[in-house]
């Protein structure tokens, strides 16, 4: 097949329409057109237009993850449905996203890291923290290894939101107790945490009659 005109497109001025024996092949930049020695009249063969268009197809999902990344750090699920949404082919969001993962710009380590420092800050427990990593596409085993290098402070966690409960009260009632349970159990935090909580915080239960004398 041959390169029969090289036009430049109305809308994009930066970029390039190549017609290959009369029909119209594919867009590309003014750059990469002279990149790739495209000339009106040269010859190609299938296999070195399907490798340009290879090319520019993995330089297009280079940037789309990069404009996605932009924003805030990613998981490799995250990125990968993103670029799957955005038509790209399954060979292609894989060297993409070995790409990102050599030079770290996706690290599911990190990203776990990144979502137990969240939940230090959020005041939240082991459940939030598991069911946040599993929306995210972050195995048991990554979450395991980032918890070694950012421990949760699920005990701490679970007495801070308890203290701030209480407001300085220790003895409370039963109905009382079980309302905050069902909250700290509601923030992710795990019925031993909870215990804990209550014991570091000296609460005291007693019954409703008691608390009015």
């Amino acid at each position: 097949m041959k390169i029969t005109a090289l036009e430049v497109q109305k809308k994009k001025p930066d970029r390039i329409s190549v017609f290959l024996d009369g029909a119209f092949a594919f867009g590309l930049s003014a750059q990469d057109a002279a990149y790739y020695h495209l000339k009106e009249g040269r010859e190609m063969t299938q296999e070195e237009v399907d490798a340009i268009l290879a090319d520019l197809s993995l330089a297009a999902a280079k940037e789309t993850a990069a404009r996605f990344l932009s924003y805030k750090m990613r998981s490799h699920q995250e990125v990968a449905q993103r670029l799957k949404k955005a038509g790209y082919s399954t060979e292609i969001c894989e060297k993409t996203l070995d790409f990102l993962e050599q030079y770290h710009l996706v690290d599911d380590t990190a990203y776990a890291c990144a979502l137990i420092r969240e939940m230090n800050r959020q005041k939240k427990g082991r459940y939030a923290l598991s069911e946040k990593a599993y929306q995210a596409g972050i195995d048991r085993q990554t979450l395991d290894r980032a918890m070694k290098k950012e421990p949760l402070l699920e005990r701490e966690n679970a007495v801070d939101v308890l203290e701030r409960k209480l407001q300085g009260e220790r003895k409370i009632t039963y109905q009382q107790k079980k309302k905050l349970r069902d909250h700290l159990l509601r923030r992710g935090f795990g019925h031993d945490a909870v215990v804990r909580a209550f014991e570091e915080a000296e609460v005291i239960t007693v019954a409703e009659e008691e608390l009015e004398e």
